[in-house]
């Protein structure tokens, strides 16, 4: 699974100038990306300068109205703020503001049992601490548990 940074916008040119937590993006394979296309790969595509006008779907998300265009998609992810927050349906930390895990997998800290098709990244994972850096590992740890899992055949369980 690559990592792809949709340089349609031009962001490629602020990370070049950027600073050090940029220069880490600098390694990242860039593409004008035509999101009306269907993926020709499973990769992460990365999309700056947009915002996130509305998740689509009524009992699961079907894609996001962004102020360019729609995206449909299966999976959102969000990523905002500083300090987590619980959300019904998720065990939460409350001194730590996250979410308890193994590897990014969720896990209720009742039974010590991992919790099928929930997991974690950045923030919410770790805690407020450090920036895009840090988050990409903790992303790829969580990715992997996620196709770990899928491979696995549990994808069919997280209905």
């Amino acid at each position: 699974m690559g990592l792809v940074l949709d340089d349609s916008a031009g962001v490629g040119a602020a990370i070049d100038g950027g600073n050090a937590e940029a220069a880490l993006l600098q390694r990242v394979e860039r593409a004008h990306v035509d999101w009306s296309q269907e993926p020709v790969a499973r990769r992460i595509l990365l999309r700056f300068h947009s915002s996130p006008l509305e998740i689509r779907g009524a009992s699961r998300a079907t894609g996001v109205a962004l102020d360019a265009f729609t995206l449909e998609t299966p999976l959102v992810v969000t990523s905002i703020g500083r300090r987590g927050r619980a959300l019904p349906g998720l065990p939460f930390d409350e001194a730590r503001g996250t979410v308890p895990h193994s590897g990014g997998r969720v896990v209720d800290p009742a039974t010590g049992q991992t919790q099928p098709g929930m997991y974690v990244a950045g923030w919410i994972k770790r805690g407020f601490a450090s920036g895009i850096g840090a988050n990409r590992f903790d992303v790829e740890e969580t990715v992997d548990a996620l196709v770990e899992d899928a491979a696995a055949g549990a994808a069919s369980s997280w209905a």
